[in-house]
């Protein structure tokens, strides 16, 4: 079963949630940040556009739509 992972990042903490293929949280999780721990994948945020109807804008929905098109984006 393939995962994709993203975290939604802020100044003292952030939050990680793990997709399965079927766009299903199967892990989330909000941990203080050590940043000697976390390597990720930046993405600016601000640039990426959230489709129409979202009806949730915090910090666990950020880091799953973040999952979700990183999913998406393994297919190309």
């Amino acid at each position: 079963m393939k995962l994709f992972g993203a975290i939604d990042l802020h100044s003292n903490n952030n939050v990680m949630v793990l997709i399965n293929e079927r766009d299903e949280v199967v892990y989330r999780k909000r941990l203080a940040n050590d940043l000697t721990l976390i390597i990720v994948h930046l993405a600016n945020t601000a640039a990426i556009q959230q489709y129409n109807g979202l009806k949730y804008t915090d910090d666990d929905s950020d880091a799953r739509w973040l999952a979700h098109l990183l999913r998406f984006s393994s297919f190309e």
